[in-house]
Parts: structure tokens; C-alpha cells; sequence
């Protein structure tokens, strides 16, 4: 029997080990709560003195089952305008929920809650005499400031879904190129299947750089807001560099592929029960009563059933009632039990429990970040009507996986919804992947509360990690510019050099060539006028000898009235000689092609002392 003493020993060494931990937890909607929840539980299971700030944001959730040691509230004084934005009132036309817009308006959301939590600092300052906290966690920025001045000496963020491309740069400085990483929160890019088009890679690139513009100023507004009532603080920009880790609700499985380091923790299925078999007695009786199957609905983001439109409403009341023998499950915050079909059941509390049970064939619900983990551990097919934010990329990494059905919120109608259903009910391969991919995510190495609790641990004991952040520089120093550019100036510079030289070599021989050419031409121009010359001096001499000849022939017959003209054999062969000449000249032209320029005016002078002697031979011949 365990004695007073072992009891006190026990409970003076956990004590001793237990560390204290404070936690922002919004209540932005109810899969976030539940979210934040479940890692509060978590941390106070394993020993952990855990005190929570609540900050209220929206209208109607609360945070239900926590086991923090001390809760404070903080009221939204002039109420937070996430309240009367128009994805409370009809999410499938409100443009608020758009991509940029829906990014900017959250950004609008916490600089509203940051400006209640200065107002009502009286509420959380009390926790400043606990004699300060090991570790913070948060998702809002601005709380870093107020954690400062509750003398938290570790702090971590906490991020409820995918993780944005700017948050990415701002705290980790990860690389986040659009071409490959588009945003997760833009809808259009988050479903994209394949590469980007390039289209497609302009608009993510431009909604990388409008995201990433967004929240510094948001971060630069949120640091005005505190240090104008504490100078003290330090700039909030500072602050986020120090953050220790980055705590993620995503499950390596479940996520499309990005770059990571290892400052970043995933916690995903951290809500997700050891057994999905524990079902509510009332809710076994109804499943049990299902003989086609059983649909299970909820909405559990910031489009919860309490603020869906009724166009919304109607339109998957209108898809129950098509099909009469399929059983529904609805988790509902309004009263309309008299609109409602026979083969519906409502509940307010969670289902999460009625997911492990066999007659469960499909969920639809939002795809945000918390349902689908709890639904693909379940081995579940999901129904995807994403709304707003980061839910389309969830979407898509269900399709990618083979496990989810797509529906567009623009053009969902109650056909639609009811084709989806059928197809789930009987598409097999659907079940079949859902199921495989249940069995990777139960049998994966690292549990998350294990990595929550033990990471916690480590940072509580040594702080910030060393070597995880990835250094900042410039970015010609992150592009690698500063070698890239000298690079290609040195390449370009020797590629000229020798194309120039290459050009100057070819040009000099085609200026020899060219002037060779010339000369050769002067040189044939030169033998015409030659050969001219001595075709108007030669006819002379035989006319003159021809002459004589006549009058010495007439001399000599005397009495004849005409003479006989006689071959000539001096004039024929004199004839014979040009040709030769000629024959002569050609050939040696043919010669002189090969010799140097310097040779060819001496060459053409012997040739024409040659030639002269030949005429004066001739001539004394004769």
C-alpha cells in the first residue's frame, strides 16, 4: 500500500519538474479552440502548469473541456469586426472570404484583438505576479508584446493550419519560390494539381508579394499599437526573431511538399482520439438503425452551422432529401427541427467520436485544418466544400491522396451535393484509399502529442535551438547574384573575345583574297591591253610587205595587168608565233597566281623583253 509519504515525494518531484506555460487562445471558431484545447490538455497530462488567455473574437464559441490551472477572458470591448464581415452571413457570395481579401480582413480581425488587449490589460496583468512563465505559445503576432511583459522567457508560435508563405519568410526565413510553393490560402493555386502554368505562376508571384506586403504592415501597425502604451517593449519584429519553434496542426501525410527546417514542429491530429471506436450510446443507436449508410455534416471553422447562409442551408437540406435512405448526422447551432427531413439527426455536440463507427461512410464538412486530420485518421472519404482560407488546400491534398470529393463553392447546388454523395457511397476506391491512408497515419513514428510535449521539454530546458534559423542576407546574396552576375560578365566578356577574333581571322583572309583578286584582275587587264596593242601594231608589217611584195612581183612580170596573190608562209607562221605567245601568256598567267606580289612586276617585265626579242628575230628573219 502506497504510503502519505510516497504520495508527497511523488508529488514534490513533479512539481519540481513541471513547467509553466502560458497560451493565447483566440476564439476565432471552434475547430481552433478545440485545436488549442487539445495542446493545453496535452501539456497539462504531461505535468505542466498551463494558464490561458482567451481574447474573444467571435460571437457564440467558447472554449468547453480545458484543464488549464487559470483561465482569464479578455471581452471584446466595441465587439471584433470578424463579427459582421459577411462570411457570417452568407460565406458562398461573400467576397470577404476571397483569397487577399479574406488575408487582409484577418489582419483587420487581430489588429482589433490587439488593440482589446491593451484595453483590457487589466484582466491578464494579474498573471504578471506569477513570477513569469518557462514557454508562450500563441498564434497572434501582437501577443509576443504583451508575453514580453509577463516575463515569458521562451516563446513559440503556434500555427492552426497551413502554413502561409509569408509567415514562412517572416519567421524562418524559409524559401517559399511561387513557381513551386504557391500560397496555401489562395484558393485557385491551392487546388492546382500540377506544375503551374505560367499564368498561373504570374498570379502567384504577385499574390506572394501582396501577402508578404500585407502582413508586415500588419506587423509594423501591431507594434505601434503596443509600444505606444509600453515604449519599453521590444520592437516586435525583434521579438518574432527570437521565437524558439514554430508549432504547426499539419501532419507530414497530409501536407503537399514544401520547404521545411527543423525549427518547424508538426503537431497535426493532435485532437484526434487513441480510438475512434468510443461512440455516444444515443449516437450508436442511431447508426446501428442505418442500413445504406451514414453521412456525417459539420462545419466546424469559422462558417460554422450557427452562421451558415440559408442558401447554403436549403441546399443540403434539398440533397437529404433526395436521398431518403441515407442517414444524416448534422451538428447544428439553430433550431429548425420543423424544416428539417426524417433522415436527419441533429446534434450540438461534436462528432468526432461517431467517425471510428463502420456504418460511417462519408463526412462533409469545410476541409479546415482540424476536421480533415480527424477525418483522414479516421479512415473516412470527406466531402470537401471548402469556404475560405487555407480549406482548398486541404481539399487538394485529400484528392491528391485519393480520399476526397470537391466541391466548388461557387457553383454548388443541391444536385451537386447529392452526386457527390452517391458517388462516395459507391466509388470504392474512395473508401479503400481513405482506409490505407488511416493505417500510415496511426503508424507513424512520431505521435504528436509525443513531439508537442517533448519539443516543449527540450525548449523549456536549453531555449532556442542553435543552427535551426536559417541566416538573413540580402537578397542579391540569397540569389546568389553577387556570383551568378560577375559570372556570366566574364563569360559574355570571353565569348566575344574569341567570336572576335574568330571573325577578325576569316575577315583578313577574305581581305587577301580581295586584294589577290584585284591583282589578278590589273593583271589580265594588263595582258588585253598588251594583246590590243600588238593586234594594231601587227597588221602594219604584212600590209607594208605585202606592198613591196606587189610592187617587185609587178616589176618583175611587167606587161600583166593584174598579179596572183601567193600564200604568204612568213605571214602564217608569224601567226603561228602569236598563237603560241598567247599559249604562253595563259600559262604563265596560270603560274603567276602562285607567286608572291612582290614578283609579279618583274616577272611581267622579262616577259615583255622576251617578247620584244621574239619580234626582233622575227623581224631579221624576214
Amino acid at each position: 500500500m502506497v504510503s502519505l509519504t510516497q504520495i508527497f515525494i511523488f508529488l514534490l518531484i513533479k512539481s519540481s519538474l513541471a513547467h509553466k506555460i502560458l497560451v493565447f487562445n483566440p476564439t476565432y471558431s471552434f475547430s481552433r479552440v478545440n485545436c488549442i484545447t487539445a495542446m493545453v490538455n496535452t501539456l497539462v497530462e504531461a505535468g505542466n502548469e498551463v494558464h490561458v488567455i482567451v481574447p474573444e473574437v467571435a460571437n457564440g464559441v467558447k472554449v468547453v473541456g480545458s484543464k488549464a490551472h487559470k483561465t482569464i477572458f479578455v471581452p471584446s470591448l466595441k465587439g471584433n469586426p470578424l463579427n459582421s464581415m459577411l462570411l457570417h452571413k452568407d460565406p458562398l457570395a461573400s467576397i470577404d472570404m476571397r483569397d487577399a481579401v479574406h488575408i487582409q480582413n484577418m489582419t483587420i480581425v487581430e489588429d482589433a484583438m490587439c488593440a482589446d488587449l491593451i484595453a483590457g490589460y487589466d484582466h491578464w496583468m494579474e498573471l504578471k505576479r506569477e513570477g513569469g512563465y518557462d514557454v508562450g505559445i500563441t498564434e497572434s503576432l501582437h501577443a509576443f508584446g504583451i508575453m514580453e511583459l509577463l516575463r515569458v522567457k521562451q516563446t513559440m508560435l503556434f500555427v492552426p493550419g497551413a502554413r502561409s508563405s509569408a509567415i514562412s519568410r517572416l519567421i524562418a526565413n524559409l524559401p517559399a519560390p511561387p513557381s513551386i510553393t504557391p500560397d496555401p490560402f489562395f484558393s485557385s493555386l491551392a487546388l492546382s494539381q500540377h506544375l503551374l502554368s505560367l499564368p498561373q505562376r504570374a498570379f502567384s508571384l504577385a499574390a506572394s508579394l501582396a501577402t508578404a506586403q500585407l502582413l508586415e504592415m500588419h506587423v509594423d501597425r501591431e507594434d505601434s499599437l503596443l509600444r505606444a502604451h509600453w515604449p519599453q517593449l521590444t520592437p516586435l519584429r525583434e521579438s518574432l526573431a527570437r521565437i524558439a519553434l514554430i508549432v504547426e496542426n499539419a501532419h507530414p501525410l497530409l501536407a503537399k511538399p514544401e520547404y521545411r527546417t527543423h525549427q518547424i514542429v508538426p503537431i497535426g491530429g493532435l485532437t484526434v482520439d487513441a480510438s475512434f471506436g468510443d461512440v455516444d450510446d444515443e449516437i450508436t443507436r442511431m447508426l446501428d438503425e442505418s442500413t445504406k449508410g451514414v453521412v456525417v455534416i459539420y462545419f466546424s471553422s469559422m462558417g460554422t452551422s450557427m452562421t451558415l447562409s440559408s442558401r447554403l442551408k436549403t441546399i443540403l437540406i434539398d440533397s437529404m432529401l433526395a436521398l431518403p435512405d441515407i442517414m444524416f448526422l448534422w451538428r447544428i447551432d439553430f433550431d429548425a427541427e420543423e424544416q428539417l427531413p426524417p433522415n436527419l439527426h441533429v446534434f450540438s455536440d461534436s462528432l468526432k467520436s461517431a467517425l471510428g463507427h463502420p456504418r460511417v461512410r462519408a463526412v462533409l464538412c469545410d476541409a479546415d485544418a482540424t476536421t480533415f486530420h480527424e477525418v483522414s485518421f479516421s479512415g473516412v472519404p470527406l466531402i470537401a466544400l471548402p469556404l475560405l482560407g487555407d480549406q482548398s488546400y486541404h481539399a487538394a491534398a485529400g484528392i491528391d491522396r485519393g480520399t476526397t470529393v470537391l466541391l466548388d463553392r461557387d457553383t454548388v447546388t443541391a444536385d451537386i451535393v447529392t452526386a457527390a454523395i452517391r458517388k462516395v457511397l459507391t466509388d470504392r476506391s474512395l473508401t479503400t484509399n481513405a482506409t490505407a491512408l488511416a493505417k500510415k497515419l496511426r503508424r507513424w513514428p512520431h505521435r504528436p502529442i509525443d513531439s508537442l510535449v517533448k519539443h516543449v521539454d527540450y525548449v523549456t530546458e536549453y531555449g532556442r535551438p542553435l543552427g535551426l534559423g536559417i541566416p538573413r542576407v540580402p537578397f542579391w546574396v540569397y540569389y546568389c547574384l553577387d556570383v551568378i552576375v560577375p559570372s556570366l560578365i566574364i563569360i559574355v566578356f570571353l565569348v566575344y573575345k574569341i567570336v572576335r577574333l574568330w571573325i577578325g581571322g576569316y575577315y583578313q583572309i577574305y581581305l587577301k583574297m580581295r586584294n589577290n583578286i584585284e591583282k589578278k584582275r590589273e593583271l589580265e587587264g594588263h595582258y588585253d591591253e598588251t594583246e590590243e596593242e600588238e593586234e594594231e601594231e601587227e597588221p602594219e608589217e604584212p600590209q607594208h610587205h605585202d606592198h613591196h611584195h606587189s610592187h617587185s612581183h609587178s616589176h618583175s612580170h611587167g606587161g600583166h595587168g593584174h598579179s596572183h596573190e601567193q600564200p604568204d608562209c612568213e605571214c602564217w607562221r608569224h601567226d603561228q608565233g602569236v598563237i603560241d605567245l598567247v599559249q604562253a601568256m595563259a600559262g604563265q598567267q596560270r603560274r603567276m597566281q602562285h607567286l608572291p606580289d612582290e614578283k609579279v612586276s618583274a616577272e611581267v617585265r622579262k616577259r615583255r623583253k622576251q617578247v620584244s626579242f621574239e619580234d626582233e628575230t622575227k623581224k631579221n628573219t624576214k
